[in-house]
C-alpha cells in the first residue's frame, strides 16, 4: 500500500481539521486518513493497487473543498508564504471595526439599518461555510452557532451587535491564522532542510547525484558550506563542522581522516572526502526527519481526550442554551431576552480553544526536543516521560564513556615501557573495547611485522609470537590458567596480564571514564524528583564506585539483557512508572520492556535507537534530564490551557445565563480564549532551564 503525505493550506482550525480528516476517509481508494494540525499535512495510506497523482489530487480537493476552504498541495513549497500586508477581506474587516465603534456614540435609526446592510458582506464567508456544512451533515460547528447567534441578534433587532460579534469574529479567526501559521513557522524551523543532491567521485569526475542513488563505499566530495547528505567516514582532509542541526551542539567539531560524520552537518571550513556507510534511508538526517514526523501520528491520551470531549462538549451547550431560553422566557415573561442569553450561550460553545492549544503544544514540545538533540517519537512518548518517577540507566556508553584509559601499569620482572610496548603490538590486531586504550597508552608507531602470530583465546585473552617470544595477555581466568597467583587487591578490577611461557611479567589497569556531565545531569534529574538507580553488566566493585561517585540511589551489578529487564518489572510491580536508558543492541530487550525508554543513539545501536520511545542524538547525558524537564515542563503548560480554557468558559457561561455577559464577551470566550491559549502553547518552545540551550 502506498504512503503519501499532502500539505493542506488554509488549516486553521483544528475543529475543521477532524472534519476534513472525517471526509478524506470517506474517498474512494483511501484507507486511512489521519491529519497532523500542527504541521498543516495529511498522511494517507492508499488501498491497494490505488496510485497517488494529479488526478487523484484534485479529486480529493474538490472533495473536501466542500466541508472546507482549504487548499490541497503536493509538496510542501507549493503553498505560498503567507503575505505579510493586509488583505482586501482584512481593510474591509477594519472598516466595519471603525463602524462598530461609532455606533456606541450614533443613535441615529437609519445607521442602525446601515449596519444591517454591512452585516451581509462580513457574514457572507461564515454563512457560506455554514450552509454547506449543514448540507453535509455537520451541525454544531462553529460557523453554524456564530451564524445562528448572529442572525439571532439581527432578528431581535440588535444589528450593531450582529455586526460586531461577527467583526470581533472575523478579526479573531485571523489572528488566530496568524498566530497558528507563526507557530509552524518556530517549529517547522528546528529541522533543516534535506539536502536535494551528493556530490560523488568515482574515478576522477564529480557528479551530482540525488542521494537515493548514491551506494555504500561512494566517496562524497564535501565542500565549505555544504551539508552532508549522508553518514559516512572522512578519508582526506579535515575541517569544523556544525552538528547543531542533529545533536543540539552549537560548538564547531573538529574532524580529520577517520572520523564519523552524520548526515546534516554542515561543513564550515575546508573542502574533504567522505566514504559513505550507510544508504539515504538509513542516515541520521532521514530518520531524525522519519521519526519527527512519525511523531506527529502517535497522538497522546490527552489528545485524544480532547478531540472526543469536544464532540460531546457543544452539542451538550448547545441544549442548554435551548434550556435557558426556554426557563429565563417562561420565568420573566421576556423571551427576547431568554433568546439573547442562549445566543450567548451558542457563541461560548465552540471547542476550538481546546482542540487547537493541545496538539499544538505537544508538537511545539517536539520542535523543541529535535532542537536540543532530542528525538522524540510522538506525544504518548512525552506524556509518559512527564509521569515518571524512577529512572534506570545503564552504566557503559551512557554515565559512562565506553572508553577505557590505561590508569596504571604495574611491573613484575619487566619494565612498563617494555610491557607496554609488548601488549600493544599483541592487541594491535585485536577487536577487543579494551585493544584501543592499551594503543593509546603505548602512543608509538605499531611495527605488525613483528608479530608473527596472534591467537585469540575466547574467555581468556590472547596468545601471541612477538620478536621469536610466545607471551599471554588476558584476564584472570588466564593467569589461573597458567597458574599465577594474581595479587587480592587487584580482583574485580578491569585488568591485562602479560605472562611469558615461564614467567608473570606484570598487569595493566584500566578504567572506564564516567562522562564529565554525568555528574549534573544525575543533579538535575534529582533535582526534577526522580530516583536513579544504576543497572550495568559491570562487576560488583566497579558499579560501586561509578554509583559512590555519582551519587546515585541505588545501583545493580552484574546485569545481563534478561537481568535488566526483570529489574524493570520489579518496579513496575511496585506501580512505579519507570524509565530506561541504554546505548546498545544488548539493551533493546530492556528499552522495549520500560514505560518509556530512552536511547543514547550518537554511538548507539540502530536495534537500540529503533526500540527506544526517545533517541537522544548526541552522548551527553545532559540530554536525560532536558527531555524530562521538557515533558513535564509541556504537561505543565498544557493542564495550564486546560484549566484556563475551562475557567473562562464556564465563568461566561454562568454570567450569560444570569444576564451579566454580552455577545462580545462570549466572542472573546472563543475565538480570544483560543488565540491566549496558543500563545501560552508556544511558552514550550521557550524558557525551561534546558542544560543544552544554546550549547
Amino acid at each position: 500500500m502506498e504512503h503519501i503525505t499532502l500539505t493542506i493550506e488554509g488549516l486553521s482550525c483544528a475543529n475543521c481539521a477532524l472534519k476534513v480528516e472525517k471526509e478524506f476517509n470517506k474517498q474512494e481508494g483511501i484507507q486511512n486518513a489521519e491529519i497532523d494540525f500542527a504541521r498543516g499535512s495529511v498522511s494517507l495510506v492508499l488501498k491497494e493497487g490505488i496510485k497517488f497523482d494529479e488526478t487523484k489530487r484534485i479529486e480529493w480537493q474538490n472533495a473536501i473543498s466542500k466541508i472546507e476552504a482549504v487548499q490541497l498541495h503536493s509538496k510542501r513549497q507549493d503553498v505560498e508564504k503567507r503575505n505579510a500586508k493586509l488583505t482586501a477581506q482584512e481593510w474591509m474587516l477594519i472598516a466595519s471595526a471603525v463602524l462598530v465603534l461609532a455606533s456606541f456614540f450614533i443613535t441615529y435609526k437609519p445607521f442602525e439599518y446601515f449596519l444591517m446592510v454591512v452585516y451581509f458582506p462580513i457574514a457572507y464567508p461564515v454563512l457560506r461555510q455554514a450552509f454547506n456544512n449543514l448540507r453535509n451533515g455537520e451541525w454544531f460547528d462553529e460557523t453554524f452557532l456564530m451564524g445562528i447567534a448572529t442572525l439571532g441578534a439581527m432578528l431581535i433587532g440588535d444589528g450593531a451587535e450582529a455586526l460586531g460579534v461577527m467583526v470581533f469574529y472575523r478579526v479573531g479567526e485571523a489572528l488566530q491564522d496568524r498566530a497558528v501559521d507563526q507557530a509552524r513557522k518556530t517549529i517547522e524551523a528546528t529541522l533543516k532542510a534535506v539536502p536535494q543532491s551528493a556530490m560523488v567521485l568515482r574515478g576522477k569526475k564529480v557528479s551530482e547525484v540525488d542521494p537515493q542513488n548514491v551506494f555504500l563505499g561512494d566517496t562524497l566530495v564535501i565542500l565549505p558550506g555544504a551539508m552532508v547528505p549522508l553518514d559516512g567516514i572522512v578519508i582526506e582532509g579535515n575541517s569544523s563542522i556544525d552538528t547543531s542541526s542533529i545533536t543540539g551542539e552549537s560548538a564547531p567539531v573538529f574532524i580529520t581522516i577517520g572520523s564519523e560524520i552524520a548526515s546534516g552537518s554542515f561543513n564550515q571550513q575546508g573542502r574533504f572526502l567522505l566514504k559513505v556507510t550507510k544508504k539515504a534511508g538509513d542516515s541520521t538526517l532521514q530518520k531524525m526527519i522519519a521519526y519527527v514526523q512519525e511523531a506527529a501520528s502517535k497522538k497522546a491520551p490527552m489528545e485524544k481526550f480532547i478531540t472526543k470531549f469536544a464532540k460531546v462538549y457543544t452539542p451538550i451547550v448547545v441544549g442548554l442554551a435551548v434550556i435557558t431560553a426556554i426557563v429565563v422566557g417562561s420565568v420573566t415573561g421576556d423571551w427576547i431576552t431568554g433568546i439573547h442569553r442562549a445566543l450567548i450561550f451558542l457563541v461560548i460553545s465552540c471547542p476550538c480553544a481546546l482542540v487547537i492549544s493541545i496538539p499544538l503544544g505537544f508538537y511545539a514540545a517536539l520542535g523543541k526536543a529535535s532542537s536540543l538533540g532530542i528525538l522524540v517519537k510522538g506525544g504518548v512518548a512525552l506524556q509518559k516521560l512527564a509521569e515518571v518517577d524512577e529512572v534506570l540507566i545503564d552504566k557503559t556508553g551512557t554515565l559512562t564513556q565506553g572508553k577505557f584509559r590505561v590508569e596504571q601499569v604495574l611491573v613484575n620482572s619487566i619494565d612498563a615501557e617494555s610491557l607496554l610496548e609488548i601488549a600493544a603490538h599483541a592487541e594491535a590486531s585485536s577487536t577487543h573495547p579494551l585493544a584501543q586504550a592499551v594503543l593509546n597508552a603505548y602512543g608509538q608507531e605499531i611495527d605488525i611485522s613483528r608479530v608473527t602470530r596472534m591467537e585469540e583465546m575466547p574467555g581468556y585473552g590472547l596468545n601471541v609470537d612477538f620478536d621469536g617470544q610466545t607471551y599471554y595477555l588476558g584476564n584472570d581466568r588466564l593467569a589461573s590458567l597458567r597458574n599465577v597467583k594474581v595479587s587480592d587487591d587487584l580482583a574485580e578490577q578491569t585488568v591485562i596480564h602479560v605472562l611469558s611461557e615461564k614467567h608473570y611479567l606484570g598487569t595493566i589497569l584500566l578504567q572506564d571514564q564516567i562522562k564529565e556531565e554525568s555528574t549534573e545531569a544525575i543533579r538535575r534529574l534529582h533535582q526534577d524528583g526522580l530516583k536513579i538507580r544504576m543497572v550495568s553488566g559491570d562487576r560488583n566493585s566497579v558499579a560501586a564506585t561509578v554509583s559512590e561517585q555519582l551519587k546515585l540511589d541505588s545501583y545493580d551489578a552484574e546485569c545481563r539483557p534478561e537481568d535488566k529487564v526483570a529489574k524493570i518489572e520489579e518496579r513496575k510491580a511496585q506501580n512505579r512508572k519507570v524509565a530506561f536508558v541504554g546505548d546498545g543492541m544488548n539493551d533493546a530487550a530492556a528499552l522495549a520492556a520500560a514505560d518509556v525508554s530512552l536511547a543514547m543513539g550518537a554511538r548507539g545501536s540502530d536495534v537500540a535507537a529503533e526500540a527506544a520511545d526517545v533517541v537522544l542524538t548526541h552522548d551527553n547525558p545532559l540530554a536525560i534530564s532536558d527531555a524530562v524537564r521538557l515533558s513535564k515542563r509541556t504537561m505543565v503548560v498544557l493542564k495550564q490551557n486546560l484549566f484556563f480554557v475551562f475557567a473562562i468558559k464556564i465563568a461566561i457561561l454562568v454570567l450569560g445565563s444570569l444576564g451579566y455577559a454580552s455577545m462580545w464577551l462570549a466572542v472573546f470566550a472563543d475565538v480570544g480564549v483560543a488565540i491566549l491559549a496558543i500563545l501560552n502553547a508556544m511558552r514550550v518552545v521557550n524558557g525551561g532551564n534546558y542544560a543544552l540551550d544554546g550549547h
